[in-house]
């Protein structure tokens, strides 16, 4: 009896095991999958035939782009913006490499922070928009251009300002790209396509006129831009 008393230990811890197993299988399996989407699950633990492999391509490429080094947005650690109770969680996980961008309300919503009335907050937003041109693809992509022409043309003076400082200096075509995406698009009227006089004057009066310190130097910015946005009809990057 005492023999199998012992043997009767491992048995039940066996079976235990078994147990766990089956919830996790029920967990990851085929339940209710509106509950869970790639960004619920550690990478570690995807299932790379049942999800969409997008998305760890996305996240691989996130992590040799955008490495932990990059402390400083503007002159201020990016711990004052990640403590902050109005920064998006969305904002907080996609620059702590948790939140994978794909064609979703949540990527949409991300881009759409740019515009943010708060200018406390705006200079983050603008960060990681630009870190979502670099990883955007396809549907994503596409989500990007009405918020940078909203952007140019609503927040004129701190674009060029932007444009001026080092670390976003190399970005202007970005901005051009997207702008001309939206523009030669919008602005055809039934055409295939709008021309360059009618797309270098839409900027040139929507700059002019949202610009709150119009100098002589904006105007020049202003008027490089239409003509940088005129000389590249949509043609992709």
């Amino acid at each position: 009896m005492k023999t199998y008393r012992y043997l009767s230990i491992p048995i039940v811890l066996l079976v235990l095991l078994i147990s766990c197993s089956g919830e996790k299988k029920k967990l990851f399996g085929s339940g209710d999958s509106s509950r869970w989407t790639d960004q619920d699950i550690p990478l570690s633990e995807l299932d790379t035939v049942r999800v969409n492999t997008d998305s760890i391509i996305i996240a691989d490429k996130m992590k040799e782009l955008f490495p932990p080094s990059d402390s400083l947005v503007e002159g201020r650690p990016v711990s004052f913006y990640l403590n902050r109770r109005d920064v998006s969680l969305a904002a907080k996980n996609f620059y702590l490499l948790r939140f994978i961008p794909s064609d979703n309300n949540e990527t949409g919503s991300l881009c759409d922070s740019l515009l943010t009335k708060n200018d406390t907050t705006r200079p983050f937003y603008y960060f990681l928009y630009l870190r979502l041109n670099k990883i955007a693809d396809g549907a994503t992509a596409e989500m990007l251009p009405d918020a940078a022409l909203e952007y140019s043309m609503k927040f004129v003076d701190e674009f060029y300002k932007k444009l001026e400082l080092p670390l976003y200096r190399g970005e202007y075509m970005t901005w051009v790209y997207n702008v001309s995406y939206m523009l030669w698009n919008s602005l055809a009227k039934g055409q295939d396509t709008a021309d360059a006089a009618s797309v270098r004057q839409y900027i040139i009066s929507q700059q002019t006129k949202n610009a709150k310190y119009l100098t002589a130097s904006l105007r020049n910015k202003i008027s490089q831009f239409a003509d940088s946005v005129a000389t590249h009809p949509n043609d992709g990057r």
